[in-house]
């Protein structure tokens, strides 16, 4: 490189923000504020599902906050009574495709709605919650003439990026990987197979998989959620926070997990429901679900694998000796593993917690502005204790879902391979 191309790679990372990935503390009580995307009830539940499984933070809680229609200045009027009094430490922030009133790029509509996420970062640090702003998920590149409108939500991510580092707050860029990976899966598919969504924005399972990958970008998270350790020969075992060695003896042990790998549905009925199929154009197994078995102490060149559950169910796979010696991801390896009837388990229940979660927000706290219009009458003081009880229901509810988070017991055999 020459010394004009220094200069310039240095003008560039000098002005690069910083992401300044949030790190989530046991306790944390995390607010996921959004539009109709977050609304949907589904990137938000990938999200508090894998913190909440995966993550290894404990105590954490989570409330969503996803506004139909919502734009950054509609959730500036109401965040002081519905985000703030739920007092969140972090909350995730994810807004720009009402902001951007899906029309072609223009400073005209970018530049408000940075300064509309200026202000809900002011918002939130006053109020002691740690920003973590999400760029705008794209459109389905197969729905009619989305194309012209991505072009825009590309700049408004800018916008975004911007006003995270200008006040300090953490960003990830949901956006790129969004619009990356779906144009890798029309390359490799077509568009024929390949939809997205239902209307262009609001995704089907797969795209929102997509913006979990990229909204976990913007964790500090290691992604190792387990390390198990098997001697084949001498049956030693050994196993990192977050399991623990129930039983082991020549090529076989036994282990107690609290700390689980993401699974993926075996048999989806349709390609909006494959999230997998996004895996090949991500990082995310060796990112941030890295679940991995080593085995020492073989004979043989190569080694069957099996993964049982409590009820007898099991799954194997053969690899060879030095992978083994290496280690191998089983979260990879194995699809269907024991994890994936109580991870499902949770993410299944947490949709009845999120429905009363938008109820309360879009419903519920806004009644006394409604009220206020109707009859001139402002009843907003008579509204909190009703919306205190409310949040205690809220609570409650967590501290029910989180009961289905349970230990797994799960046992792995190694066989040699002759």
């Amino acid at each position: 490189m020459g010394a004009i191309g220094i200069i310039l790679a240095g003008a560039v990372l000098a002005t690069a923000p910083a992401l300044r990935p949030v790190e989530l503390k046991p306790g944390d009580r995390v607010a996921m504020l959004g539009d109709s995307i977050t609304a949907q009830k589904s990137y938000t539940r990938y999200l508090e599902t894998y913190l909440e499984l995966c993550s290894g933070v404990k105590d954490l809680s989570f409330m969503q906050f996803g506004w139909p229609g919502g734009t950054a200045p509609h959730a500036i009027e109401r965040m002081p009574d519905d985000v703030l009094g739920y007092r969140p430490t972090v909350t995730t922030v994810m807004f720009g495709i009402n902001d951007g009133k899906y029309k072609p790029y223009s400073d005209s509509i970018a530049l408000p709605y940075k300064t509309n996420l200026v202000t809900i970062a002011r918002m939130l640090k006053a109020a002691g919650s740690k920003a973590l702003f999400l760029s705008p998920s794209t459109m389905d590149p197969t729905y009619k003439d989305a194309t012209a409108f991505m072009d825009a939500l590309d700049k408004m991510s800018d916008r975004c990026r911007e006003a995270a580092d200008e006040e300090g707050a953490s960003f990830a860029d949901v956006n790129a990987l969004h619009e990356s990976v779906q144009n890798k899966l029309i390359a490799e598919r077509g568009k024929e197979k390949c939809k997205f969504s239902p209307d262009g924005c609001h995704d089907y399972p797969i795209g929102h998989f997509i913006m979990l990958a990229g909204a976990l970008d913007g964790f500090k998270l290691d992604g190792r959620i387990a390390e198990l350790t098997l001697d084949a020969k001498t049956g030693k075992a050994t196993a990192s926070e977050g399991h623990k060695v129930v039983s082991s003896e020549a090529g076989k042990a036994t282990f107690e997990s609290t700390r689980y790998p993401f699974c993926f549905r075996p048999n989806p009925k349709s390609f909006g429901e494959d999230i997998a199929a996004a895996l090949p154009y991500l990082d995310f197994q060796e990112k941030h679900n890295r679940f991995v078995l080593k085995v020492t102490g073989l004979d043989a060149d190569k080694a069957k694998v099996g993964w049982t559950d409590a009820e007898g169910k099991s799954v194997s796979k053969t690899f060879a000796r030095a992978e083994l010696e290496k280690g191998v991801n089983l979260a990879d390896a194995f699809r269907d593993n024991p994890f994936v009837a109580p991870f499902y388990a949770y993410f299944d229940k947490a949709l009845d917690k999120e429905y009363f979660e938008v109820d309360y927000t879009c419903t519920v706290v806004p009644f006394w502005k409604w009220t206020l219009e109707a009859t001139g009458k402002d009843l907003k003081e008579k509204f909190r204790p009703l919306w205190a009880d409310l949040l205690k229901e809220q609570a409650r509810r967590m501290a029910e879902l989180k009961k289905l988070h349970v230990p797994v017991t799960h046992t792995i055999t190694v066989e040699p391979v002759k």
